[in-house]
C-alpha cells in the first residue's frame, strides 16, 4: 500500500468515526457494512514507514470503534469478541506522551467497550495483565542485558 493509500484510509476513518457519533441505526448500519474487522486490521497493519499515518491511522481507528460502542451492546460485542481488539487498544494505552491523541482514545474506547458488558470488561481486564506481564519480562531481560547476562540463563 502506497502512502497516498494509507492517507485515505486515515481519511475514511476519521469520517467513519464522525458519522459513528450518530445514532443507533447509523452505528449499525456502519457495523453491518464491515467497518469493524477492517477498522482493527487497519490499526493492526498499517506500517511504521510513516510514523504519523501510523499514528493517526491508530488513533482514529480507535476513536472510531469507540464511538461505535457507545452505547450500542451489539457493536461492543463485534468489537472485542469478532474482530479481536482489544489487544491493540490495549497496547496504545502504553505510548503515554509519544501519542496522547492515541491514548486517550484507546482509554475512551476500552471505557465505552467495558461499559454494562461484564464480558467485556474481563476480557479488558486479562488483557491488561497480559500487557503488563510482557512489560514486566522485557524490563527484566534489558536488566540482564545490562549486566551481560543472557535472558535465558
Amino acid at each position: 500500500m502506497t502512502e497516498q493509500q494509507e492517507a485515505q484510509q486515515e481519511e475514511a476513518a476519521r469520517a467513519l468515526g464522525n458519522l459513528a457519533a450518530g445514532d443507533h441505526q447509523t452505528k449499525f448500519a456502519i457495523a453491518s457494512a464491515g467497518a469493524i474487522p477492517a477498522l482493527v486490521e487497519m490499526m493492526e497493519s498499517t506500517p511504521y514507514s510513516s510514523v504519523r499515518i501510523r499514528i493517526h491511522a491508530e488513533e482514529y481507528g480507535a476513536s472510531t470503534l469507540s464511538n461505535l460502542a457507545e452505547g450500542h451492546a451489539q457493536n461492543q460485542t463485534a468489537i472485542c469478541i469478532a474482530a479481536g481488539a482489544i489487544p491493540v487498544l490495549v497496547q496504545m494505552l502504553d505510548w503515554g506522551l509519544l501519542c496522547a491523541g492515541g491514548n486517550k482514545a484507546a482509554e475512551r474506547a476500552l471505557d465505552n467497550l467495558a461499559h454494562n458488558h461484564p464480558q467485556n470488561q474481563a476480557a479488558i481486564a486479562a488483557a491488561k495483565e497480559r500487557d503488563e506481564a510482557i512489560e514486566f519480562l522485557r524490563l527484566e531481560e534489558a536488566q540482564r542485558e545490562s549486566y551481560g547476562a543472557s535472558p535465558w540463563d
